[in-house]
């Protein structure tokens, strides 16, 4: 890795981190990569996987947050219950961050 990507990474995560502690002030899951290989995308695989983080976040009934860049991302999240916060650009980046949060649910609901 470059040392010019090495900075840029950490920056965004300078950025990130701290607009993170400004916007959570309280006991939070902070969900950092959700991924699935583009082979397997498509499949409910990712779905599956923040279905059950959330699961656990309710039943402990912790807030859960998140970042995502996309407006794809965005209204994937919106569909799991997750609302954006705010907006923002990572210094140096073109694309908006869109931090998200979630408020736990009853635990008797669903997640879809």
């Amino acid at each position: 890795m470059s040392r010019e990507s090495l900075h840029r990474i950490m920056a965004t995560d300078q950025y990130l981190t701290q607009m993170r502690l400004r916007i959570m002030k309280k006991e939070h899951l902070y969900l950092t990569v959700i991924a699935v290989q583009p082979e397997h995308q498509a499949k409910g695989l990712g779905g599956m996987m923040l279905r059950h983080v959330l699961r656990r976040a309710d039943t402990d009934a912790i807030p859960c947050y998140l970042e995502t860049f996309g407006q794809n991302h965005v209204d994937l999240y919106t569909h799991f219950g997750f609302a954006v916060v705010e907006s923002g650009t990572v210094p140096g980046m073109q694309e908006p961050v869109f931090p998200m949060s979630r408020l736990p649910q009853a635990t008797n609901s669903s997640i879809n």
